[in-house]
């Protein structure tokens, strides 16, 4: 049976602190847990940082659901760390091939958007009279967010 919802962290470093913690998710982990605990309460939400998703992990038997929670980093980090570009990448492979349902917000939605399209489909929210930007034309390294941020 799939009672196992993985909840995954997006971001170049490993959220989790020495006492086990997830340092800035737990009130959102937390209420995933609640909401799936009143739903299904046999149902098992483990937290994950992205890096450590692997196809086995996918391919397991009881897992219902992948919950990626938004990301702290802005994503022109990954044109300044090739390290963290190289996370992403592998974790947008994963995320096309796996037939397990994902809900991605925030962040990971827009991660979802470049894992499909590039980082030319991900941009920052502006206002009307704002111009639009585009990850894409961050890649020289230069946050081009409006300011100040919108969303």
């Amino acid at each position: 049976m799939r009672r196992r919802l993985l909840y995954i962290t997006i971001d170049p470093f490993d959220h989790r602190t020495a006492c086990g913690g997830i340092r800035g998710h737990e009130p959102n982990l937390s209420r995933v847990r609640d909401v799936v605990g009143s739903w299904r309460p046999d149902t098992v939400v483990e937290d994950l940082w992205c890096a450590r998703l692997c196809e086995k992990t996918l391919e397991a038997p009881n897992l219902l659901a992948l919950f990626l929670a938004g990301s702290y980093t802005d994503w022109v980090e990954a044109h300044r760390q090739p390290g963290w570009q190289h996370i992403l990448d592998t974790f947008c492979h994963l995320v096309r091939m796996t037939s397990v349902p994902i809900l991605a917000v925030c962040g990971s939605h827009q991660l979802v958007a470049y894992a499909y399209g590039g980082w030319h489909a991900v941009g920052h929210i502006s206002t009307a009279e704002s111009v639009e930007v585009a990850v894409s034309q961050e890649a020289d390294g230069v946050l081009r967010a409006p300011n100040p941020r919108i969303g």
